[in-house]
């Protein structure tokens, strides 16, 4: 969709800057963590949360088919105490009113070592065939890092999708030695079409958006659990 090579891709681009802060706002530049390579960012946030978008032109999709969608992000000047923050949406029209289908809640983005990206991947069903944007949000809080943003990438329609888990409960247990989560579910016999599932899968658990376990070889309608033990209250 966009590698940000040249400025003239932001033509296409949609920028709000929503709080005016010092006119302090996705742009054009440098990536901070890639030699000679080009990317849209936005810098430091000293004084005021951020509230800047950057919309997409528009994507042709067709109903019913999962898409992945990704971007690269690198986190600039983590010596500050807040990091640099973000969610994502997508939606039918290229305005803020029209971001309505979130397609993450709030992500932060790592400090990486040089020259590696902090990749996030988000699925998205299009309920309905026709063109959508995609919207990122900037809301680093006060005194937050600033965040680069290159290869922003829509996939091909993804084949045999597994349907949703079903039976899906997380449970805590909070006591005095030990503060957990007991996840369990079991895997679909189907895939998002209807059609059966015929091989095992791989689950993806994820806290806070990001990975923490990849629970493997999940035969259809298999049942499974995952206790995670690296948790905070709150969390």
């Amino acid at each position: 969709l966009a590698t940000f090579d040249n400025e003239r891709v932001l033509d296409n681009f949609v920028i709000v800057d929503g709080n005016q802060y010092a006119n302090n706002t996705w742009h054009f530049g440098q990536n901070f963590n890639a030699k000679n390579d080009t990317c849209i960012c936005i810098k430091e946030n000293y004084a005021e949360t951020s509230d800047d978008w950057l919309i997409s032109p528009p994507i042709l999709l067709e109903k019913g088919k999962t898409y992945n969608i990704s971007a690269d992000f690198t986190s600039m000047n983590n010596r500050l105490p807040a990091p640099a923050r973000y969610e994502a949406f997508m939606g039918k029209e290229a305005t803020l009113q029209g971001m309505t289908m979130h397609l993450t809640g709030f992500m932060d983005v790592a400090d990486m070592p040089y020259l590696q990206p902090d990749k996030h991947t988000w699925s998205f069903t299009a309920p309905e065939s026709g063109e959508y944007h995609i919207g990122i949000h900037a809301v680093t809080p006060v005194r937050g890092a600033g965040m680069d943003l290159d290869n922003l990438a829509v996939s091909l329609p993804l084949a045999g999708v597994p349907d949703s888990i079903t039976n899906l409960k997380v449970m805590l247990e909070d006591n005095p030695m030990e503060y957990k989560a007991i996840i369990t579910g079991q895997l679909p016999v189907k895939d998002i079409d209807g059609n059966p599932l015929t091989s095992a899968k791989n689950i993806t658990v994820l806290r806070n958006g990001r990975q923490v376990k990849v629970l493997t070889d999940i035969l259809p309608g298999e049942e499974f659990m995952y206790e995670d033990r690296d948790i905070k209250p709150g969390t």
